[in-house]
């Protein structure tokens, strides 16, 4: 599998906590990525080949001695500009990775599905604002105005038409490239979903006397102040966050719904797995079914919602009579069925002749869906998911990814008896 990321690790002796870095990051996470070292120091060339040389997976780590001390800006961009991968992640020599991480990195990635996200970075122990895994209140997933650069990952070809890190700057290299992405309409993106131990303050604090004190930072801050004015500055220093709007995470999605269920008004028909939140519109009667009853919470996408539905039943076993139902509506459930084509020939039976299939699930294309919840069974790409409503006997009309990695279809039911 040809690698999807680079990581790119500055150092500087450092050899300890680099080798706790790399064997915790091939120990515990699991992605098709390749390692480069970008040594800063002239001196530790024999010792630091023989800190890594154990590693696991040796082949996808290499190692780049500058031969002096570039600072962290100038190994990032010498690493960066001979990048090929799609996706680039500056990281800190300085973090380890904790067990069961191997989906750390497809996690993380998850967001860059969305053209109009510039970066994402994880949570830790060690960083400051809605980064810091004692935010407690801050949701799974949030749009920030600064990320910081312990562990960042962007596109490549972005970052590097962007022409890397500006290494002129006495350092917050994190505050300007946030503040360069939020310029260019990018959106920032913290996904705490991810956590990654940072021990914090290695390196400066060791090699570069001055660094991150008081000096050090009125004198990056007025440097930054100078290139992009006092507003931009403040918002990213300030660090601020909010939920990702509807209209980014969702909005293709909701949009394709509320479209649907329009078209549907005068019609019967179920929401099956409404779970807390039933479908609705203007003149369309919907009955929520779900195998909760009404008023337990639920897990996962669903924690802390009360049921709202007016049945209980099994979704692959439903009370209803052969043909009584215009149109079923089953929003991220057939993932989570045992056995899905059985279930879409139940749905075949409940829907009348010519009447409307909706269904969503996460797109497999897109993103790593089993991972994204252990209740997940199945995973759908937009062929798989076809096929397998074709032959419970529908016929499709809609099928496509939308907004962060969802297949929504719509499909009508076929005359005669279902496969």
């Amino acid at each position: 599998m040809n690698n999807l990321l680079t990581i790119a690790i500055p150092t500087m002796d450092n050899l300890q906590q680099l080798s706790w870095c790399i064997t915790s990051l091939f120990t515990y996470t699991d992605f098709p990525l390749e390692v480069e070292i970008i040594s800063n120091s002239p001196k530790d060339r024999g010792m630091l080949e023989a800190s890594v040389s154990g590693s696991i997976n040796r082949e996808r780590l290499r190692v780049r001695h500058m031969g002096y001390n570039a600072g962290w800006m100038g190994a990032i961009n010498a690493s960066l500009m001979d990048c090929k991968t799609p996706y680039f992640c500056m990281m800190n020599d300085d973090v380890v990775f904790i067990p069961k991480s191997a989906y750390f990195w497809r996690e993380l990635l998850r967001p860059m599905n969305y053209p109009d996200v510039g970066a994402v970075g994880p949570c830790s122990n060690y960083v400051s604002g809605a980064q810091s895994l004692m935010a407690m209140g801050v949701p799974p997933l949030v749009s920030t105005s600064l990320l910081i650069g312990f562990c960042m990952v962007v596109r490549t070809a972005e970052l590097q038409e962007m022409g890397g890190l500006d290494a002129s700057l006495p350092g917050g290299d994190d505050l300007d490239l946030s503040i360069r992405y939020l310029k260019a309409g990018k959106h920032l993106i913290i996904n705490r979903e991810c956590y990654l131990h940072h021990f914090g303050q290695q390196t400066g604090i060791r090699v570069s006397k001055g660094w991150n004190s008081p000096m050090h930072q009125e004198a990056t801050n007025n440097a930054l102040i100078r290139k992009h004015g006092v507003k931009a500055w403040h918002l990213t220093s300030s660090a601020g966050w909010g939920n990702i709007p509807w209209g980014i995470a969702k909005g293709e999605e909701l949009a394709w719904m509320t479209e649907r269920i329009a078209s549907l008004k005068g019609c019967k028909g179920l929401d099956v797995g409404c779970g807390g939140s039933k479908i609705q519109g203007e003149g369309v009667e919907v009955i929520g079914v779900d195998i909760r009853p009404k008023g337990d919470t639920g897990v996962g996408g669903q924690k802390g919602l009360p049921c709202v539905a007016d049945v209980e039943a099994d979704a692959g076993s439903l009370s209803f009579g052969d043909g009584e139902m215009d149109f079923i509506h089953a929003g991220h459930l057939l993932e989570h069925m045992v056995d899905p084509l059985s279930t879409l020939r139940e749905w075949w039976r409940v829907i009348k002749p010519g009447g409307t299939l909706l269904v969503r699930v996460p797109d497999q294309a897109r993103n790593d869906t089993i991972s994204l919840d252990c209740t997940h069974l199945h995973a759908f790409n937009a062929a798989a998911l076809r096929e397998m409503v074709e032959i419970a006997g529908f016929e499709v009309i809609d099928c496509r990814s939308v907004d962060w990695g969802v297949l929504v279809l719509e499909a009508s039911r076929r005359e005669g008896a279902g496969a």
